[in-house]
């Protein structure tokens, strides 16, 4: 509700933004009185805690029961009050270990709560559900799977749904003449070497590739797109989950499908030697890289071949490969023709950016038992070219067509960051003159991260690049993509998990289908731009959220595996510098950690954020971005998912963590051999003490 400050009534219209205290602890759904002040809009009290369950980890201490947030939009604590059948009286006079199991969970269950009230010390609730037992191996994931809201479980609704679709395409629905089916909507391409490349633990193949030079000069590049929108129709139950995940997620230890794995997982799936319905778009990629004529078709195909990274980088590097010359021609084919695209790429001036990318490998126990850098090499980036061409040729068709669709569009650094951008670099040293007034092109920032590469803050300096511009996002409005140098972008190449794909081959498909029986150019337009609008708000919202919970899943399985390394040396890069200490990430292990300000030394460090540095004023000691120091790891909190760092030969401080130290005969690399004087960790005399010990010498035993 809003408080005008007059005592006039008005509409409340659009949505405002109002400006919420941090004391208020206001969550999404509850209703505040606000008043309006010179245009600003502040809440002033909450009128009515919305219904939204809170999900979170119950955690007993002492006396006290209660549970720690893990939503992303309230960070804080909720006190479990007595149940309607537990009168509080009992409640306190029960056993501290029996107090939780009666009101409904036990210490280190991931529960949802229902908020029903406050005290002076914050919010109070009941447990209504335990979403996951402390123990249970998927514990993590099906928390902040709650927490973050993303849906689970399919309706009953959708049965009947799937139960209408075919258990495998049957290429005799599409008998060809002269390679054209008797309906006139799908070429034959299964005689195409089409290959598919992937990740080794991929499941779902929505893109398979085939390449060919041709005699005028360049390449025929064939990009087939899996057709879920023949199967996945405008408002059907399909339709309406798919439109409210709006895309998967992938978790270390499960992914999350934008839709039923009878789709994803099968008859969407381009398996090897399956028939399969696809969206195709035939590329000619002109000698110099560019794409020159293109068309878009319907087609049945048949992947020849189902090929991972790692063998077509053998493949490339070592010409070692068991498949069949059709395929291994259409590999060099592709190669060739990705060499040529990368150069027009540069040439456009793209931004590339060599992020350290990580993936966990867990046991049968659901534990890290190792992290591996993913090293890009021409595999990936002749893909992924590849699906870069055929997004840009989407974007140019419905365009040039006046069709409605979304864009995918991205925005430069500006404003503030771009002004932090620039402090950066003169910090660092380095001369840019295209930071040093006006704003920035893509080519001129690649010039500049092209000149840094030798630097050894290269990496740190290209991700604060990254950092400043602007998140992409999905819009009717097509203002091009700034990292990608391109003036026409859209997503194409991905309809199994992301629903913009989805939107796109939609459109496409309607075009073609309405060119079939009219002249060329007559528009059918299957959504509105106000619907498209909210639609490309939506799945933009899902996306971020699939990032964070990737991310916060992630890092929690990062600090499990950093725990067995408490005590260890570690080479580290700074990646932030903030006034209260350093962010350090760990060689190896590729965890980061935070050096506080109070563990530099005896002399009084100043923060100088305009240089990014912290500089001892006696001494005159600099720590800054990019640099490199020796550290040793001095604590893990796994829940919290911080790791405290100390300066090697530095006094540790008494940890507080509640989980001793587990060690490890095998070091990471990275890591620096010896113990530090506070590799064994002090007997731990929490009430949890027994139960740990005993689970952490059993993932020990596992990995060793």
């Amino acid at each position: 509700m809003l408080l005008p400050k007059d005592d006039v009534d008005r509409p409340s219209g659009k949505p405002v933004r109002v400006k919420v205290k941090r004391d208020l602890k206001a969550r999404s759904g509850d209703l505040a009185v606000a008043v309006e002040i010179n245009g600003v809009y502040e809440a002033l009290h909450i009128n009515e805690r919305g219904p939204k369950l809170l999900f979170g980890r119950l955690i007993v201490d002492q006396n006290i029961c209660y549970v720690e947030s893990e939503q992303p939009d309230y960070k804080g604590r909720v006190s479990i009050v007595a149940s309607l059948e537990t009168k509080p009286a009992d409640a306190v006079a029960g056993a501290i270990t029996d107090f939780p199991e009666r009101l409904g969970g036990k210490d280190g269950d991931r529960v949802a709560v229902s908020i029903t009230g406050e005290d002076r010390y914050g919010l109070q609730g009941n447990i209504v559900e335990v979403v996951a037992e402390r123990d249970a191996v998927d514990r993590i994931s099906a928390g902040l799977l709650k927490a973050y809201q993303i849906p689970t479980v399919w309706p009953e609704a959708l049965a009947e749904s799937l139960s209408l679709l075919p258990d495998a395409v049957d290429p005799e629905s599409y008998r060809t003449v002269g390679g054209v089916s008797e309906d006139k909507t799908r070429i034959d391409l299964t005689a195409l070497p089409l290959v598919t490349i992937d990740g080794a633990d991929s499941r779902d193949f929505d893109d398979a590739v085939y390449c060919q030079s041709v005699s005028s000069g360049g390449w025929r590049l064939v990009v087939a797109i899996a057709d879920v929108g023949h199967y996945v129709l405008p408002g059907s139950a399909l339709d309406e989950c798919a439109i409210e995940r709006g895309n998967s997620v992938y978790l270390p230890d499960q992914v999350v499908p934008m839709l039923p794995e009878q789709l994803s997982n099968d008859l969407c799936s381009l398996r090897p030697e399956q028939y399969r319905l696809a969206l195709v778009c035939d590329m000619h990629i002109n000698a110099n890289g560019t794409v020159g004529e293109f068309t878009f078709y319907e087609a049945i195909i048949r992947s020849w071949q189902r090929l991972t990274y790692s063998q077509v980088h053998t493949y490339l590097t070592q010409n070692e490969l068991l498949s069949e010359p059709a395929v291994r021609s259409n590999l060099d084919a592709l190669h060739e023709c990705y060499l040529a695209q990368n150069l027009q790429s540069a040439e456009r001036g793209a931004l590339e950016f060599d992020t350290r990318e990580v993936t966990l490998k867990l046991n049968d126990a659901g534990e890290v038992a190792e992290l591996l850098r993913i090293e890009r090499n021409d595999a990936h980036k002749l893909i992924e070219t590849a699906m870069i061409s055929a997004n840009v040729c989407a974007a140019r068709f419905l365009a040039d067509k006046k069709v409605p669709t979304l864009y995918r569009v991205h925005s430069g650094p500006e404003g503030e960051k771009l002004d932090q951008l620039r402090a950066l670099f003169r910090s660092a040293g380095v001369s840019a003159s295209c930071l040093k007034s006006g704003t920035p092109t893509t080519k001129q920032l690649s010039g500049l991260l092209s000149d840094i590469q030798e630097r050894p803050d290269a990496q740190v300096l290209a991700f604060a690049v990254l950092r400043s511009m602007g998140q992409a996002f999905y819009a009717p409005e097509n203002t091009g993509h700034f990292g990608l140098s391109l003036e026409y972008y859209t997503h194409f190449t991905s309809p199994i998990r992301r629903y913009a794909d989805l939107l796109v081959h939609r459109a496409i498909k309607n075009l073609l289908a309405k060119n079939k029986h009219a002249a060329v150019g007559v528009v059918v337009e299957a959504y509105s731009e106000q619907q498209l609008t909210e639609i490309g708000q939506q799945i933009s919202v899902t996306e971020r959220r699939a990032e964070d919970i990737s991310r916060d899943v992630t890092d929690w399985y990062k600090c499990s595996y950093a725990e067995a390394f408490v005590g260890d040396k570690f080479l580290g890069q700074v990646t932030g510098v903030t006034d209260f200490g350093l962010f350090i990430e760990l060689e190896g292990i590729w965890v980061q950690g935070l050096l506080h300000i109070s563990n530099l030394g005896s002399d009084y460090f100043e923060y100088v954020p305009e240089q990014l540095a912290l500089i001892g004023e006696r001494s005159g000691r600099r720590f800054q971005l990019g640099q490199m120091l020796e550290v040793v790891l001095a604590d893990v909190n796994v829940e919290s998912r911080k790791v405290d760092l100390l300066l090697q030969g530095a006094k540790a401080k008494k940890s507080h963590n509640k989980v001793g130290k587990k060690r490890r005969d095998k070091k990471p690399a990275g890591s620096k051999s010896g113990k530090s004087k506070n590799s064994k960790s002090k007997p731990n005399k929490s009430h949890k003490k027994s139960r740990k010990k005993s689970d952490k010498k059993k993932r020990k035993k596992d990995r060793e």
